[in-house]
């Protein structure tokens, strides 16, 4: 069951999610936490978040598939260590899905400063 109280399809039949579906809104939730934390941590107002995920099947035989996950943090101000440390790989090495899928796992956050704020 979700929010709201209806059921969550599963599978592959038509609008249900598939596990690979469940497998890059898990890697995207845990980034976003992982972001969020590493900013809250360096003082950093974070005043929006948005990510886009891409789940990439190489057609190549036995390359392995990989997760891209590409989030836009949004802040009023950062100097750049606090920058540096928001954008730091380690951010995606701290989150659990991150540490899971090692190498299988692509990251690259953009941070927008929004001045008016």
């Amino acid at each position: 069951m979700c929010a709201g109280g209806h059921a969550l399809s599963l599978g592959r039949d038509e609008g249900g999610w598939t596990p690979e579906q469940l497998l890059l809104l898990g890697a995207e939730s845990s980034l976003m936490e992982a972001v969020l934390m590493a900013a809250r941590n360096a003082g950093i107002d974070v005043l929006g978040y948005l990510s886009s995920g891409h789940l990439d099947v190489p057609d190549e035989a036995g390359a392995a598939p990989r997760l891209e996950l590409n989030p836009c943090v949004v802040v009023a101000s950062v100097d750049e260590a606090q920058r540096k440390a928001l954008l730091s790989t380690a951010v995606a090495e701290a989150s659990l899905v991150g540490r899971l899928l090692g190498a299988h796992l692509q990251v690259g956050i953009d941070v927008r400063l929004e001045p008016s704020a």
